[in-house]
C-alpha cells in the first residue's frame, strides 16, 4: 500500500489521467467482416455473429 502511495506522489498527472480512463471501453468494426452468415433457404434466423471474436 506504501508504494501505491508512493506512485501516486512521484506520478500524479499519470495516476489521475489512468483514474479517468479507467471506465472506456474501445471497440473496433472490420468493416470486410462478414456479419450475416449466406442464408440456407431454411425457416429461421440466419447467424448474426461473426467467427473473428
Amino acid at each position: 500500500m506504501v508504494y501505491v502511495a508512493l506512485q501516486v506522489l512521484l506520478c500524479r498527472s499519470s495516476y489521475n489521467r489512468a483514474l479517468i480512463n479507467r471506465g472506456n471501453i474501445a471497440i473496433w468494426f472490420d468493416p470486410a467482416t462478414q456479419w450475416y452468415a449466406p442464408s440456407k433457404g431454411k425457416q429461421g434466423r440466419n447467424q448474426t455473429y461473426p467467427d473473428a471474436a
